[in-house]
């Protein structure tokens, strides 16, 4: 029941976030939430960040919440940890990038839709499991996915938690496909070196400019979201 080995690590002016539990599948539970929140609203606020990196070990690169604790941590409160999550994952200033080294399922693939340059590997994919699992989507995925694929695509991939394989997701312009996995950290390589080359200020400004028409009442949907999700949890728990 330990929380979830999340390295973290602040040097070259690049904050990477390493899921590193391979065993439980990178699965992450309220007490990762809230520490990856911590580091990422500490991130926002200092000037020596330019870039951002989330990335993972062994095959699996999130395989979403921790199930068990949809018993002990769910409904969640306001302005609980995956709220907070989400919402520092939005308003963070500079760019993130994301190595998806296999399978990203659930929060796992919600948070990519947060990324500026998710990266993918041939083994890569994405996952949706919401409604299969009985619950509804989180991460403004309700919203992104339909603003970003249109709502025939969005229906599918939300309503039947089917597996979205690494070449649909480049078709998609979901992610990048590059290759294997030493590809995968190259490239991530690359565009780091790249974000530590360019003026900080004006990296700044244009992510800013791109992403408002995404800020938009997104933070409410992100509770909204969490409020669909603990309602259907209740009326579940009642049923039985």
């Amino acid at each position: 029941q330990g929380p979830l080995m999340v390295h973290i690590d602040t040097s070259n002016g690049v904050l990477t976030l390493t899921f590193d539990d391979p065993e439980r599948r990178n699965a992450l539970g309220v007490a990762d939430y809230t520490r990856i929140a911590d580091h990422l609203e500490a991130a926002a606020s200092d000037g020596r960040i330019k870039a951002a990196l989330i990335r993972a070990t062994g095959t699996v690169f999130c395989a979403g919440n921790r199930l068990d604790e949809f018993a002990s941590e769910w409904p969640q409160p306001d302005n609980g940890p995956v709220l907070r999550f989400f919402t520092a994952l939005a308003a963070l200033p500079v760019p993130v990038i994301a190595c998806v080294q296999g399978g990203a399922v659930g929060v796992g693939a919600t948070l990519l839709l947060h990324c500026d340059v998710v990266l993918c590997s041939d083994a890569g994919f994405l996952k949706f499991p919401f409604v299969p699992l009985g619950i509804a989507p989180e991460g403004a995925s309700s919203r992104l996915l339909p603003e970003r694929l249109g709502m025939s695509r969005a229906m599918d991939i939300l309503l039947t938690g089917r597996k979205v394989e690494a070449d649909e997701i480049d078709a998609l312009g979901l992610g990048i496909k590059v290759g294997d996995a030493t590809a995968l950290e190259h490239r991530a390589d690359d565009w780091l070196k790249r974000f530590a080359e360019l003026p900080a200020d004006a990296v700044r400004t244009t992510k800013a400019l791109i992403r408002r028409p995404v800020e938009a009442d997104i933070n409410e949907r992100f509770d909204a979201e969490i409020r669909a999700i603990n309602g259907l949890l209740e009326r579940q728990r009642k049923a039985t």
